[in-house]
């Protein structure tokens, strides 16, 4: 049986609205100025590294957020704008480029399996 697999590749104003919108964790404050680049802080992949523009410094400043409050906000920013989510799919991050993705993955229900397995014919309701 297939698997379905979905890839929804967020830009950096996206990026900066989801996170600015989502407040589970207390208020996320990232500094003023565009996002310029986003990284796992390490190999744990537990933690994000945004690299944000400083207009007054003129420097990219690195700010850590955590990659569980990263991918809920992603959640419910897609929530928000309708973009459809299935709540079974398995969810994780992954860098696309210089911008943050959320991969979704679907395999097939118990169902769905055992018909793929012995060949059977799901009947239309």
């Amino acid at each position: 049986m297939p698997t379905e697999f979905r890839r929804i590749v967020f830009s950096h104003s996206e990026l900066r609205e989801a996170f600015a919108s989502y407040r589970n964790e207390g208020q996320v404050v990232l500094p003023a100025g565009p996002l310029r680049s986003v990284r796992f802080a390490d190999e744990s992949r537990n933690r994000l590294c945004l690299g944000v523009h400083d207009p007054q410094s003129d420097k990219v400043v690195d700010v850590e957020l955590g990659a569980a409050f990263a991918a809920a906000a992603l959640l419910r920013y897609c929530i928000a704008r309708r973009i459809p989510i299935q709540r079974s799919a398995q969810k994780a991050l992954a860098l696309a480029g210089e911008s943050l993705a959320l991969d979704l993955r679907s395999a097939p229900t118990g169902a769905e399996a055992k018909l793929a397995e012995t060949g059977g014919v799901k009947a239309a309701s």
